[in-house]
């Protein structure tokens, strides 16, 4: 027998050993094992985060139900306050007897209070929006370089008679002090 012939018979005996012999079948069965245990194991989590994910969908909608009616109540009372401000006596009564107190910032911090689920960032800026606008953002804005009235005016480009009720409603509220300077609540809502 020539080594070639020697080199294929071996090597058929090798092949022919690997295919038959039961040790061989054993480390691939532990291995195909750890293979399936893993994967079952990965099967577990997703099927875990998928229950997860779909009680938080059928939950999305009563919660955006409940911030929403939250958001209205909070945007009802601004937007009384300010009808209170401008001499609304029925939003004026409303407002006394739900908060105990009248116009001013202790009402408007009471407001912002009462909603205490809604983030502070969200209440302060649509008390802002509400309350203050874009008229009395440019009348504040005005203010800020000058104290008069009259420039403020001019600057903004508001008629005199619109700058006076917003200063009034500003200063009941507590965005201006009594000389007409910004307080921290006014200059907070330039920013």
């Amino acid at each position: 027998m020539t080594p070639l012939e020697i080199l294929l018979a071996a090597l058929v005996l090798v092949v022919l050993g690997w295919i038959f012999l039961p040790g061989w079948k054993v480390l691939e069965g532990r291995r195909l094992a750890l293979r399936v245990n893993r994967l079952e194991g990965e099967i577990r989590k997703l099927t875990q985060e998928n229950l997860r994910l779909r009680e938080e969908v059928l939950k999305k909608p009563e919660q955006e139900k409940a911030e929403t009616g939250k958001v209205s109540a909070l945007v009802r009372d601004l937007e009384a306050l300010r009808s209170a401000i401008a001499g609304a006596k029925i939003s004026l009564e409303r407002l006394q007897k739900k908060y105990g107190v009248g116009p001013g910032p202790e009402l408007l911090t009471k407001i912002l209070q009462s909603q205490p689920d809604l983030s502070w960032a969200l209440r302060e800026r649509l008390a802002q929006d509400i309350l203050v606008g874009e008229v009395g953002r440019a009348v504040l804005g005005s203010l800020a370089s000058s104290s008069s009235l009259d420039q403020a005016s001019a600057t903004s480009g508001v008629p005199l008679a619109v700058v006076k009720s917003e200063v009034r409603r500003l200063q009941t509220l507590g965005y201006l002090d009594e000389r007409l300077a910004l307080t921290q609540l006014g200059k907070m809502s330039l920013s």
